[in-house]
């Protein structure tokens, strides 16, 4: 209970976050408008996931190198794992903007895994 409580804030962070960058990419998925513009707001979800992500690992280090119970917080085998999940978003993301920035598939991967985060965490809450 007290992780739970302590985390929330972040949590409803997290699940916004997601909720959110999911939402960009809807023009784009569902035709709505200029393509163009519906395109730019879908990479903009990605980049939103990714400025995310650097944000997440920001905290994975000060949560481990500047506080007293870090390491109890955020054993080695929970860092690995979220710098796994992390590095892929990191190197793949900025890649697809640049070259498939108008790939429908794109904006629906981007869209799916965004709105399945937020709905995951969201109901977990």
């Amino acid at each position: 209970i007290e992780i739970m409580v302590r985390d929330w804030p972040k949590m409803q962070g997290i699940y916004l976050q997601h909720f959110v960058g999911g939402a960009l990419c809807l023009p784009a998925v569902l035709g709505w408008g200029d393509e163009g513009r519906a395109a730019s707001l879908a990479c903009l979800g990605v980049l939103s996931e990714m400025a995310w992500e650097l944000s997440d690992m920001a905290d994975i280090f000060i949560t481990r190198s500047m506080t007293s119970d870090g390491k109890e917080r955020l054993p080695n085998k929970m860092v690995a794992i979220w710098m796994i999940h992390h590095s892929m978003t990191l190197s793949l993301g900025l890649p697809l903007v640049l070259k498939y920035r108008t790939l429908p598939e794109l904006h629906w991967m981007t869209f799916n895994l965004q709105w399945a985060a937020a709905i995951a965490i969201g109901m977990n809450e």
